[in-house]
This record gives structure tokens, sequence and C-alpha cells, in this order.
């Protein structure tokens, strides 16, 4: 597994992947599908500061995306990073979102950043357990903080502190 800086012309691919889960599962909290200029609101491109990347298979297909973008906006917390990862379907349960994961936060330590922030829908059980075996430790839970198709929705919050 190897992890690709995400391009523009991978919009299209996240674009998809993102569609598949809002179509198919809870853990996105879009009702509808999205355009790519909507993916470009939320994943950064070329930024200086917050990476993107393909997750590549050793034998080069696109098996899912990952990135890390400002945990909030407030100068303060510029020490944090929240991390989203996905595996396109198909993909899962070949060890390649605890490797992705782990070259994610190679990354971000090598960009100075403290912590690590991820937020998961409280009824993604392989997701939490895949961030638990990872060394992230759950923090808090927002309970009913959304709701899609009728169904109310709890987020986990999960941190990784990463010492100097």
């Amino acid at each position: 597994m190897t992890l690709v800086p995400l391009v523009e012309d991978d919009l299209p691919f996240v674009r998809d992947v993102y569609n598949y889960f809002t179509a198919h599962t809870m853990v996105v909290y879009y009702f509808d599908p999205i355009d790519v200029e909507e993916v470009r609101t939320f994943l950064p491109v070329g930024d200086p500061h917050y990476h993107s990347f393909i997750i590549r298979t050793d034998a080069g297909e696109r098996a899912g995306f990952c990135f890390y973008h400002p945990w909030n906006t407030r100068p303060a917390y510029r020490i944090s990073v929240e991390i989203t990862v996905y595996l396109a379907p198909g993909f899962e349960g070949r060890g390649l979102g605890p490797q992705a994961m782990d070259a994610l936060e190679e990354d971000i330590r090598r960009n100075g950043y403290r912590n690590i922030v991820a937020i998961i829908d409280g009824g993604n059980a392989a997701s939490a357990h895949m961030v638990e075996k990872c060394g992230y430790r759950r923090c808090g839970v927002i309970r009913n903080v959304a709701q899609k198709n009728g169904q109310l929705l709890s987020s986990l919050i999960y941190q990784k502190e990463l010492v100097p």
C-alpha cells in the first residue's frame, strides 16, 4: 500500500466513493449525491499545510482516499488536525485502512501537528475498531447529533496525541 498525493484528476474518484457511502450507508451525513465542486469544499488538494492522498494497492489500484484538514479554523487549534479515510467498495478487510492511517500519521508528524482527531458515525463499528487498533482513544460521544433517513445518528470522537 502506498499513499500518492491526490490531484484534481482524482476528484471524480473521490466523489464516486463518497457517493457510494452516501447512498448505501449511514456513515456519510449527506442525503443526496455530491458533485466534484462539493468535494473541493472539504478535501485539500495542493494545500501546503493539509494533505490528501489516493490509497493505492501494491498492484497500483486506487483503493480509496484519505486526507487531513484543520480540526477547527480558530488559530489556537492550529496544532490539531482531523483525519478522514475511505476505502472504495471491495477493498475493505485487507488491512489497507490501518496501513493508510499509519502512513497519514507519518505525514502529519512531519508537518508538526500535535493532535489527530477522528469523528466516526456511532454505528460504524469497523471504523471505530480500526482507529482504536491504530492507537486512538475515544474521548467523547455526541448523541443523536444528526438524522438521516429518519434515524438519529451519534458521532464518536477519537483522539491521538502525537508525542514529539
